[in-house]
């Protein structure tokens, strides 16, 4: 489990069920088609099929990252405690579900819409098992809210236009000073550094 994370497990003789309440965690899976294995997120129900994969209940939306075999992920939203302890033979197949295999990755928003795609390197989504962060073309906001999770230094932005910019790189989790040394080079932004906090503006 990932840092601020946190699960509800229920195990019985026909079902291995986890909610995931909130974060994220990494699942190792064994195949047992007679137990079958569930993740339920605020918007998605996530069965494996003997596999690795990493899940990711989000403000806006859950992310799956499939490291080895395969998941199949429904969009279901605030998926029903009553489905808990559904023995395998009673499980019907939904139509709005997707196979999602190795080095893919889904993600199912807020609104239901489920999309999948290839990623180059599916690993990036496990990075923080090292306490690394790994962003490609993603949106200071986004990297904010990642930096935010892991410690008691917070980083704030100040304007929509800062938090729209698009930033890659990768970077220590427990070291936000790296973050806005590297935004200090750039021209437009203000970079205000304190013991407790760092704030960015446009200038």
């Amino acid at each position: 489990m990932n840092t601020s994370s946190k699960v509800a497990l229920r195990f019985a003789s026909q079902t291995r069920e986890v909610r995931l309440l909130k974060g994220e965690a990494l699942f190792r899976v064994h195949h047992d088609a007679g137990r079958p294995f569930r993740v339920y997120t605020t918007d998605a129900v996530i069965q494996a099929v003997g596999t690795q994969f990493n899940v990711y209940n989000r403000p806006d939306g859950t992310e799956v990252a499939v490291i080895e075999g395969r998941v199949n992920v429904t969009p279901e939203a605030h998926p029903s405690l009553a489905k808990f302890n559904v023995p395998a033979a009673r499980v019907r197949e939904d139509p709005a579900t997707r196979s999602v295999g190795a080095s893919e990755e889904a993600r199912v928003g807020r609104g239901g819409v489920l999309s999948v795609r290839a990623v180059s390197d599916v690993a990036d989504a496990v990075a923080w098992r090292e306490r690394r962060l790994v962003f490609r073309r993603e949106t200071l906001e986004h990297i904010v809210e990642e930096f935010n999770r892991y410690g008691a230094k917070q980083i704030h932005l100040e304007g929509a236009d800062v938090a729209n910019r698009v930033f890659s790189g990768v970077f220590d989790a427990d070291d936000p000073d790296s973050l806005a040394q590297v935004l200090a080079r750039d021209s437009s932004l203000s970079v205000s550094n304190s013991d407790r906090v760092i704030v960015v503006n446009s200038r």
